[in-house]
């Protein structure tokens, strides 16, 4: 009779544990930051996203853009809307605002919020067609 409780006490905990360890997977993969754009269950979303802009485009006239479509699904948008985001261009351990511009490398570096879209802008000085850099990392924060 022990002999019969003891298989029957094994085989239970052998079960409970797999029920628990697919409820953990199941969760971790609605949690999945590798689907950005849309939703695949309950995600939990952060205040703060951080991007690397590469992608550029010239505008002509000296003006390039790198637009971050759908970068703030990403992120909590606070009720008061999106005047509470805030972005920043980060360099050497700086969080540089960008929401209303700044003077950067020999041009003026700007962002603009449009729906769920990011828009990074750099405008050169001498209106040149070359970027004075590769790519510029900027963090997007909802306060």
């Amino acid at each position: 009779m022990k002999r019969n409780y003891f298989f029957v006490l094994i085989a239970s905990a052998m079960i409970l544990i797999s029920m628990v360890s697919c409820k953990k997977e199941n969760f971790d993969m609605n949690n999945n930051s590798s689907n950005p754009g849309g939703s695949t269950g309950n995600t939990v979303k952060s205040n703060t996203v951080t991007a690397n802009c590469s992608n550029w485009s010239y505008d002509g006239n000296g003006k390039f853009s790198d637009k971050l479509d759908g970068i703030l699904n990403q992120i909590n948008i606070p009720q008061s809307g999106l005047n509470e985001i805030r972005i920043y261009l980060m360099e050497q351990g700086r969080d540089l605002p960008i929401t209303t511009g700044f003077k950067y490398r020999l041009g003026v570096v700007w962002s603009e919020i449009n729906k769920n879209d990011v828009t990074v802008f750099y405008q050169s000085d001498d209106r040149t067609e070359n970027l004075p850099f590769t790519g510029l990392s900027i963090k997007i924060v909802s306060q």
